[in-house]
C-alpha cells in the first residue's frame, strides 16, 4: 500500500519482491492514515495491485471506500510507482510517488494530493521515510506538508511480529497545526492471510488539526489476502 510506513497494510520494501504482480485484499475496522481516519471511523475494505519489474521498479493502483454507507464521494483511487536501489545486503532505498484521488462528492482536505517519497529500508525489518506532498488542501488553499516516519517490524515465535511506529507532519505550509502520531501492535501470517491488530496514538486533535469531536487515537483491526 503506498501509504507511510505506520500503514496498517504497508508491503515490504520492493527489494524483496519479485518479478510480477502482486494483489492485497484487505477488510479494516479504520482506514487510518497520518494519525487520522480516512473512513470516518468506520469499517472498510481496500485493494490493491502492484506489478514488480525485473530491475526494481514497480507501479500500483489500489482503491478504498472512504465513506462507508454514503451514496457518492465514496471511492479514493491511489496510483503509485517508484523504484528500489539497492544500496548494499542489507539497505535499500526507494523512491517513490504517488496521487490520491478522490471520486465525486465533496473535497476535504485530505482528498486529491500527490506525494512524493524516499524511504530507506534495513532487510525488510526497518524503514526510514519523508514525504513531500506539494498540493495538500485547506479549504481554498493549497501548500505545502512534509512528514517523516520510522517503522520497525520484529518477527518472533514463527509466524509474529511485534510492529512498531513513529512520524510527525508538518503542515504549516497549508496554515495548519503540525502533529505527531505513533503505532504499536502484533500481526501474524497463515499462509497468504495476515491479521493485525495496531494501537494508534495521535495528537491531530490536541494540536487542532482536527475538531475535537474526532477521536483521534483508536484501535484497528485489519485481515488481508495477498497473492
Amino acid at each position: 500500500m503506498p501509504a507511510g510506513a505506520l500503514a496498517t497494510l504497508a508491503l515490504s520494501s520492493t527489494a524483496s519482491r519479485a518479478e510480477g504482480l502482486d494483489l492485497a485484499v484487505g477488510l479494516l475496522s479504520d482506514k487510518v492514515t497520518r494519525g487520522f481516519s480516512k473512513s470516518q471511523g468506520r469499517a472498510t475494505w481496500e485493494v490493491d495491485g502492484q506489478y514488480h519489474g525485473d530491475s526494481g521498479w514497480f507501479v500500483g493502483l489500489g482503491v478504498t471506500d472512504r465513506r462507508p454507507g454514503s451514496a457518492s464521494g465514496r471511492f479514493e483511487w491511489v496510483a503509485s510507482g517508484g523504484v528500489g536501489l539497492p544500496l548494499d545486503a542489507d539497505w535499500t532505498l526507494q523512491l517513490g510517488a504517488a496521487r490520491y484521488q478522490n471520486a465525486g462528492g465533496r473535497r476535504t482536505i485530505d482528498a486529491d494530493y500527490t506525494d512524493l517519497t524516499v524511504s530507506a529500508d534495513w532487510r525488510g525489518r526497518g524503514s526510514l521515510l519523508m514525504t513531500a506532498s506539494p498540493d495538500t488542501r485547506t479549504g481554498s488553499r493549497r501548500g505545502w506538508t512534509v512528514l517523516a516516519e520510522a517503522a520497525w517490524r520484529q518477527p518472533f515465535a514463527d509466524r509474529w511480529s511485534l510492529n512498531v511506529g513513529i512520524g510527525a507532519i508538518d503542515r504549516s505550509g497549508i496554515g495548519s497545526p503540525s502533529y505527531g502520531y505513533g503505532s504499536a501492535g502484533l500481526s501474524a501470517s497463515f499462509g497468504p492471510v495476515r491479521v493485525f491488530g495496531t494501537r494508534i496514538v495521535s495528537r491531530a486533535v490536541e494540536s487542532g488539526a482536527l475538531p475535537g469531536s474526532a477521536r483521534a487515537s483508536r484501535w484497528v483491526l485489519a485481515v488481508v489476502v495477498v497473492d
